[in-house]
């Protein structure tokens, strides 16, 4: 009989983890989509049915990076880290009660490094790198305790590349090197074998690709697999868009950054700050196809916005180089 109860316990326990996981990526299918109240109410979901488990709160802080990073609106800002605390405050309770688990230690883990990446998206790279070596401890904690966890390669290797990149001045020295082929080969592990972080780790790879001037894997990831799950996403085509001008398709670049402005201005989650951005892009895509009266244009819009937004970290490429594009293009222009 007693074999039986357990027999029954632990079936409930895979049975409700099972249900759990579907919502968790359903949740995640709708971030991608950005269909984001459904995906909050999901996660609110998980966090009423688990509220001593990190991971619900991981994801709903998640969703809102997800809007800051699309929309470059930083009015959620205080939203991500009342989650992301909340998450990183329980799982370091679960980690010291003893009774952690591979899991735990994941969402755990996570919570401290998405921290890092969004404290460096506001220009905290002190910060960025203090919370990213100690997530990284943590998820180097979770591998042990399961080394099937490969949801962990995920974290692991986006702290691997992104600290290697962030610090290529300082390769020469004896405790400094460069693992970002180790961290891209992690995250294909995820990829591959993951569980909750497939999808989301080929996403990952977008910012990497364009970081490493792999313009042509930005556009092959784009065809073979993310343009099914939404060909409006705005995260995707920002890199597309930049990928296509990289390789010659201008026409095609200022079309992608075109739609990309559409979808910013028609979404209730605009910031003057994506408008920003696209005007800086577009002007430099029209600079570099010798269209100069448009790149004038558009770089002239550009550099306004940028005198008022000289704070933001977040657009920091569009903030230093509209100004100085403009003057290029300007030059050029009068040249004719």
């Amino acid at each position: 009989m007693l074999t039986l109860c357990a027999m029954s316990c632990a079936i409930a326990v895979v049975q409700a983890e099972e249900t759990r996981d579907s919502m968790l990526l359903a949740g995640i299918d709708f971030l991608h989509r950005e269909k984001f109240e459904q995906a909050f109410q999901l996660f609110d979901s998980v966090i009423l049915s688990y509220p001593e488990n990190p991971v619900g709160y991981f994801f709903k802080a998640a969703a809102y990076a997800n809007i800051a990073s699309d929309y470059r609106n930083l009015a959620y800002t205080d939203s991500f880290f009342t989650y992301i605390e909340k998450a990183i405050n329980v799982g370091k309770t679960v980690q010291e009660s003893g009774n952690a688990t591979s899991e735990d230690l994941l969402f755990y883990g996570g919570a401290v490094g998405y921290r890092g990446i969004y404290r460096s998206f506001l220009g905290d790279w002190f910060g960025a790198f203090k919370d990213g070596l100690r997530g990284k401890n943590i998820l180097a904690q979770a591998l042990d305790m399961d080394s099937t966890n490969y949801d962990v390669y995920y974290g692991l290797g986006e702290y691997d590349y992104w600290r290697s990149a962030k610090t290529r001045v300082l390769w020469w020295l004896p405790f400094i090197s460069d693992k970002r082929n180790e961290g891209v080969e992690q995250i294909f592990l995820a990829i591959q074998k993951g569980k909750l972080v497939k999808s989301e780790a080929k996403y990952g790879l977008l910012k990497i690709y364009d970081n490493e001037n792999e313009y042509r894997s930005i556009l092959q990831l784009w065809n073979d697999y993310l343009i099914e799950i939404n060909p409006d996403d705005p995260f995707s085509l920002y890199f597309v868009g930049r990928a296509l001008a990289q390789t010659g398709r201008y026409q095609e670049a200022i079309d992608t950054f075109g739609r990309l402005h559409e979808i910013y201005v028609s979404s209730p989650y605009y910031d003057p700050a994506s408008e920003l951005d696209v005007d800086y892009n577009l002007g430099v895509f029209y600079y570099k196809w010798g269209r100069y009266d448009k790149a004038v244009e558009y770089l002239s819009l550009a550099k306004d916005l940028a005198e008022s937004m000289s704070h933001r970290e977040d657009v920091e490429e569009a903030v230093k180089k509209s100004g100085d594009y403009y003057k290029k293009a300007l030059a050029a222009l009068n040249d004719k």
